[in-house]
């Protein structure tokens, strides 16, 4: 349809070339330049340009027929170290397939098992935003490490050349970075049987004390004392193998001088936030399907809603302990949600950034500081008893038996709540059908209805439309709490009448 507009066909392009694998992408890509001749162009800028950048190093450009001949003697151990090869994917015009260069890349790391061997592999099928997860592909395809190369598309050699450059300094760390983190392994491992012995040492005295009556005291599950005890021996140990290691410094300080080289960063798709992710949040599956208690910085949803909000509260004041009644101290009711939002609130202290908040995207959400809400703990705290973090009790249900003590005596406290709101309900009920009013008095757990609850007399249950999905771990959480009570204490002034508004 020609009436459409440009705009419209590049939409529907765009749509439809998303759907499309990364093979099938590339196979269009290089249909299309060998139609248009653009891949003849590309190849002679790439020649032109690697024999400019490179001429000083001795670089040598091979065709496949001359690679042949002479891999043999530039595979040679000796010659490795500071030696770096690029392949070109595709060897069409020389009798070979498309996809040739893996294939020597392979070949390269079957004849070669020195540690210098660097290995980037140079292709026109890819472009920039697929080379990240093309390279990945294509290791697990031709069972090749990451670590054995790296991707480079030749785009990148047309225009600016800083990309370029990124891909090259990675090309070259690569298989160096891959040494320092089986170095590391290695060390880790020796701490970690230090740490062991340090740990089966303890004796009977210091064992008990630490690890069962201060744990039971404070109303922590022990084998959380024991891993803490246990992470302070390996850290120490840690510490002490890794400033004694020539190996590990030696390879740090060779990385370092690479890695520090002012190259500007135009890298393309990374998933470094997924690693930092993983200190930063404590997915739901984990918290309540190991039955983990109501702590600061918890994530809840509600159930009839997709609203978000973060639980701030003093950490000491959450704890339940054993050295009381069933539950916290009596003053302790109620504890703050903050609702979390997608966008930044306007004001400079008026929020708080939550960095790789979607666990799909990596996108930040935000702790709205203005938007709060109090709830009573005891309706959260239902959360922390079932796997799938909803907030619901049955007169039936039982304490699951991994759950620590305090928790399982502060449980048999909240079944008899449960148990006389539902026979209030039966009392006050004065219809066989459903009082929605009624319920929304006996299961009342904010001030502002913000979270409502719901009666089932058919299995004597009290359930609340929220669930715990995550949690923001320490020091963030604290961060956060920080943040709040710094909100709330700001200085107040009258307002500026010399201020006049913008013409």
């Amino acid at each position: 349809d020609l009436t459409v507009d440009d705009e419209v066909w590049h939409d529907r392009l765009t749509t439809l070339w998303n759907t499309l694998s990364p093979e099938r992408q590339g196979a269009i890509l290089q249909q299309v330049r060998s139609a248009s001749g653009v891949e003849q162009e590309l190849d002679k800028t790439v020649g032109g340009v690697l024999s400019t950048l490179f001429g000083k190093w001795d670089f040598r450009a091979l065709t496949l027929a001359q690679w042949r001949q002479e891999q043999t003697a530039l595979l040679d151990a000796a010659t490795m170290p500071n030696t770096l090869i690029l392949f070109d994917q595709g060897f069409t015009k020389e009798g070979g397939s498309d996809t040739a260069g893996i294939g020597l890349i392979q070949e390269a790391y079957a004849r070669c098992q020195h540690s210098g061997l660097l290995c980037g592999l140079l292709s026109q099928n890819y472009t920039i935003d697929q080379e990240f997860d093309s390279w990945q592909q294509l290791a697990r395809d031709h069972n090749l490490g990451t670590h054995q190369f790296v991707l480079i598309a030749k785009e990148r050699l047309q225009g600016r050349l800083v990309g370029f450059a990124t891909q090259i300094k990675l090309t070259v760390l690569n298989q160096r970075c891959n040494d320092l983190k089986q170095e590391a392994v290695q060390l880790l491992a020796t701490a970690h049987q230090q740490a062991s012995d340090d740990l089966c040492a303890m004796n009977i005295y210091d064992f008990e004390h630490i690890v069962f009556r201060s744990s039971y005291r404070e109303g922590v599950w022990e084998p959380d004392t024991l891993f803490r005890v246990f992470g302070l021996y390996h850290r120490a140990a840690t510490r002490r193998l890794a400033k004694q290691s020539a190996a590990l410094t030696e390879k740090t300080a060779a990385i370092r001088k690479v890695s520090n080289l002012p190259i500007p960063d135009e890298a393309s798709l990374r998933s470094s936030w997924k690693i930092q992710r993983f200190e930063l949040y404590e997915d739901g599956e984990y918290l309540n399907g190991h039955y983990i208690p109501t702590e600061l910085g918890d994530i809840y949803q509600k159930t009839n809603g997709e609203k978000r909000y973060i639980l701030l509260a003093q950490p000491c004041d959450l704890m339940v302990r054993n050295d009381q009644q069933p539950g916290r101290r009596p003053s302790m009711y109620e504890g703050t949600l903050a609702e979390v939002v997608d966008e930044k609130p306007k004001g400079e202290d008026a929020s708080v950034e939550l960095k790789y908040f979607d666990p799909a995207t990596g996108k930040s959400a935000y702790v709205h500081l203005g938007r709060t809400h109090t709830v009573k703990l005891c309706i959260l705290d239902l959360c922390a008893f079932r796997t799938d973090g909803h907030a619901k009790l049955s007169s039936s249900d039982m304490c699951p038996d991994v759950v620590i003590p305090s928790w399982q005596r502060y449980f048999t406290s909240l079944k008899k709540d449960a148990a006389k709101i539902l026979q209030r309900y039966q009392d006050l009920k004065r219809t066989d059908k459903k009082d929605k009013t009624l319920i929304a008095l006996l299961t009342r757990a904010t001030h502002s209805g913000l979270i409502t609850g719901d009666i089932n007399s058919q299995d004597s249950s009290v359930e609340y439309h929220v669930r715990r999905i995550r949690r923001l771990l320490q020091p963030r959480a604290g961060e956060v709490l920080n943040r709040y009570a710094v909100y709330k204490t700001r200085d107040a002034f009258e307002h500026d009448f010399g201020d006049l508004p913008a013409t």
